[in-house]
């Protein structure tokens, strides 16, 4: 599938963003990118690599043609955004099969029911489409019929998936 431009695929951690982009072509890990371009660095403090999101954000991809996935890809200068949503209790099992920590768990869940990357967003106007990945279902299709559309703007933040109701799920 040819995008006419770099899209980021974006999500709080645990949402499906990797095994979203396995069946993509010229797909670029975040990290990769951010690597190549000396906008990460080790927090021995937390013993995880921090990207630098201002740094991040001066990146030219302009004439890039790439899938950048990560959950702050939407930092980056891709031209359209793939945002990746999960049930606040479903995503609870998965970061908890992944072993995290009951903080870092609360951290992400909590990140996910005030609406995760949507909180960036508010005044962008980039074209944006949401996923709900708390069942798998036809993503590649939906994206594919996306891209060949030319990436129409699908979804704002007053359409972006509500999981206020959910909080009370988690508390």
């Amino acid at each position: 599938m040819q995008v006419p431009f770099s899209i980021g695929v974006t999500g709080t951690p645990g949402v499906g963003k990797t095994t979203l982009v396995k069946d993509l072509t010229n797909v670029i890990p975040l990290t990769e990118l951010a690597k190549n371009h000396e906008c990460i660095e080790f927090n021995p403090r937390d013993t995880a690599d921090v990207i630098d999101c201002d740094k991040l954000s001066k990146i030219d991809l302009a004439g890039d043609r790439n899938f950048i996935e990560g959950h702050l890809s939407h930092w980056s200068q891709v031209g359209g955004l793939i945002i990746l949503r999960c049930r606040p209790d479903i995503l609870e099992v998965r970061l908890t099969k992944r072993g995290y920590s009951q903080d870092k768990i609360r951290e992400n869940v909590d990140y996910e029911i005030l609406g995760g990357v949507w909180q960036d967003l508010h005044d962008d106007i980039r074209p944006k489409i949401e996923f709900d990945t708390s069942q798998s279902g036809g993503f590649l299709a939906k994206i594919s019929s996306w891209v060949q559309q030319g990436c129409p703007h699908m979804v704002g933040v007053s359409d972006a998936k509500d999981w206020m109701s959910c909080a009370d799920l988690w508390n």
